[in-house]
């Protein structure tokens, strides 16, 4: 399993993700947990634009990060300058048409969830976008995760703790206040109320509490998936990113699989 993280405030947005990634056998149990995926991505170099995922790690033979630097490079070939939009637009059709479903029958109940969030600057734009689309049984295209105009925080994978800590109540409230009978109204109201009664995100956080915040979040789900019952499906070396207009995207932590001293001139 997965979590991942973004943070969007008026300055950027940063976005932090574990590195867990789950095999799962037949019978949909947790077989094995390999600790070094890759699920943030720099989709343009030297450009403000990135993706990070959640859910399937690999379509195909191929993974999703093999995927994602298979469209950096034929965007890169065009020197393309889209908007947010149209990056999360063309990165969906690229994915559906190129991988999804070539490997995967449409509509298929058991077809693989995979979750994609693209965020960055458009061009000549003062505040960051994040866009977020998935594909699976049904496939469901960009839609603004946070709106353009607003801080906000976006989550996927394993949100509970963190759910629990932003919005202050769990994933599964709503579901045990209905079995009890609470009216859905109701229910929307009061939950609603919650979400906005101590809010930690501000439009104006640094960019360095952000980065601080986010670590902390993901951190933390790291040691609830490793004390809760049940595999460890989250965990591994932490990765953080940051998108501003004016440093472009920039990594904060990240793993490599080699030396970066013996390969001073990679080109990923």
């Amino acid at each position: 399993m997965t979590v991942v993280v973004g943070i969007k405030i008026s300055d950027g947005i940063v976005v932090a993700s574990d590195s867990a990634s789950s095999l799962f056998d037949g019978s949909n149990q947790v077989v094995n947990v390999y600790n070094n995926a890759n699920k943030i991505f720099n989709l343009v170099k030297r450009q403000p634009i990135g993706a990070m995922t959640a859910g399937a790690g690999s379509l195909g033979k191929l993974s999703i990060a093999t995927i994602a630097k298979d469209f950096r490079q034929e965007v890169s070939a065009t020197s393309q300058t889209w908007s947010v939009s149209e990056f999360s637009v063309n990165f969906f059709e690229f994915i559906k048409d190129h991988h999804y479903d070539p490997s995967h029958a449409p509509g298929t109940p058991t077809n693989p969830v995979l979750n994609m969030w693209v965020f960055g600057f458009s061009p000549g734009e003062h505040f960051p976008e994040i866009y977020q689309f998935s594909l699976g049984a049904t496939h469901s295209p960009p839609v603004e995760a946070i709106p353009k105009n607003e801080g906000g925080i976006s989550m996927g994978g394993e949100p509970e703790l963190i759910q629990r800590i932003v919005l202050g109540f769990g994933t599964e409230l709503p579901m045990a206040l209905g079995n009890l009978g609470v009216d859905p109204a109701m229910i929307r109201q009061a939950l609603e109320t919650q979400r906005h009664s101590q809010p930690i995100i501000a439009d104006a956080m640094p960019v360095q509490d952000a980065i601080e915040l986010a670590d902390f979040l993901v951190r933390s789900t790291i040691e609830f998936s490793r004390f809760k019952m049940g595999a460890p499906t989250v965990g591994g070396p932490i990765e953080i990113a940051a998108v501003t207009r004016h440093e472009d995207f920039k990594w904060i932590k990240r793993k490599h699989y080699f030396d970066d001293a013996l390969n001073p001139a990679r080109g990923d």
